[in-house]
């Protein structure tokens, strides 16, 4: 879930869970984590942010963050987009205290306010409130509904936030687009800072862990660094909003909202559907800044360094549309409950292999545990990658 500490309604903090992000590169462009975790009026997106209450899971309370990712708008205002997780608390199932509080968004976040106590949470710290979020659908015995968005707004203070809706460390959006394979991204969030990704796949059908239970989630994507190793994001960033790394005298689009994680893996919501379902559109402009430059150098210097052999982050392959995608999609789709009932498999999704042609993806928490059939080769003549996540997790 979101970067969290918990501790007992009644007792001193009892659990502390570590954070592990990965060092960066020494980037021109770079902005670190820390950044993005403190107190700043008017505030980026891209930084700490959650409700101004507790967690409430199964008799314990936990301090909490995730990111605010992006500025969005209708006609009646803006609003500050993040997950269903972040500002909603999971439809709020994990709700503490009064309806208000629990609505009341705070920027810097509780677990960045400094040690978790019982007096975690700075009303002076409120910056929007909670207007509207998609519900998630959880699983049960007999059915798996399907989701496609976690998402969430909240009206924000417009005295409060960069009405530009500038990120921290990227600068403001010029619109959005979809995901293409190969895609090289970006994004700012809490915990990891400003850090460079590639779209590994699409058409992701994925099971997802919350303290609620298990949600299945459709037609996502799936991202890693640059050079297919971890460290693109981290439990914290959560929100965070996935932009194209633009060429020079051109501005990021969104891709998506970055919602869950395993292993080395990212996963995000595509930012269309997410935009559809809340009924808004990105705020964009120009903040008299252009990063583009810098932002592909940064890029480049990652991924023109990457292991000869065994990376698997695609880059030099030109993003769009592999040899064989749509026969994949179709396969995949057709085949989702075969691969399902597989040993250990958490997900699956269309990704490319070392030439450049679509396979089908299947991730599993394990390979130890596949069982004596293992899994298979290929589907109806459509290669397989197995990928190992771990579990995956909202956070």
């Amino acid at each position: 879930m979101m970067a969290r500490r918990a501790r007992r309604t009644w007792l001193a903090v009892a659990v502390v869970v570590l954070l592990a992000g990965l060092a960066s590169p020494a980037l021109a462009n770079h902005v670190g984590g820390a950044a993005a975790q403190g107190f700043q009026r008017p505030f980026p997106l891209g930084v700490s942010g959650s409700s101004q209450t507790f967690l409430l899971i199964k008799g314990f309370l936990y301090c909490y963050t995730g990111t605010l990712g992006a500025l969005v708008e209708d006609k009646n205002g803006q609003y500050v987009i993040s997950n269903n997780h972040v500002l909603a608390k999971e439809n709020h199932n994990l709700d503490y205290g009064s309806d208000t509080a629990n609505d009341t968004i705070i920027q810097e976040g509780m677990l960045d306010e400094g040690p978790c106590t019982l007096n975690s949470g700075d009303p002076t710290h409120a910056v929007a409130t909670l207007s509207n979020y998609i519900e998630i659908l959880f699983s049960t015995r007999r059915s798996k509904p399907s989701n496609t968005v976690d998402a969430a707004i909240a009206t924000v203070d417009p005295s409060h936030v960069d009405p530009t809706g500038a990120i921290l460390g990227i600068g403001t959006v010029g619109g959005w687009t979809n995901a293409a394979l190969a895609m090289p991204v970006e994004k700012t969030g809490r915990t990891t800072g400003h850090t460079f990704g590639t779209v590994q796949a699409t058409n992701v059908t994925v099971d997802i862990s919350y303290d609620s239970g298990t949600a299945r989630f459709v037609n996502q994507i799936r991202i890693r660094r640059p050079c297919g190793d971890a460290g693109f994001s981290d439990a914290g960033d959560s929100g965070s909003l996935i932009v194209t790394v633009p060429d020079l005298g051109t501005d990021p689009l969104a891709v998506g909202l970055l919602f869950a994680g395993g292993g080395s893996d990212t996963f995000a919501n595509p930012i269309g559907p997410v935009l559809t379902s809340l009924g808004v559109s990105m705020v964009t402009g120009h903040d008299g800044v252009d990063n583009a430059g810098a932002m592909r150098s940064d890029y480049d210097q990652i991924a023109n360094n990457c292991p000869t052999t065994g990376g698997g982050g695609g880059h030099g392959r030109p993003h769009g549309t592999p040899p064989g995608l749509a026969k994949a999609r179709d396969v995949a789709a057709r085949h989702s409950n075969q691969i399902f009932a597989l040993p250990d498999v958490v997900g699956h999704g269309v990704g490319t292999d070392e030439n450049g042609d679509a396979v089908i993806e299947i991730y599993v928490k394990t390979k130890g545990r596949q069982g004596a059939g293992g899994h298979p080769s290929d589907l109806e003549g459509v290669p397989v990658r197995v990928i190992e996540t771990g579990p995956i997790r909202a956070y």
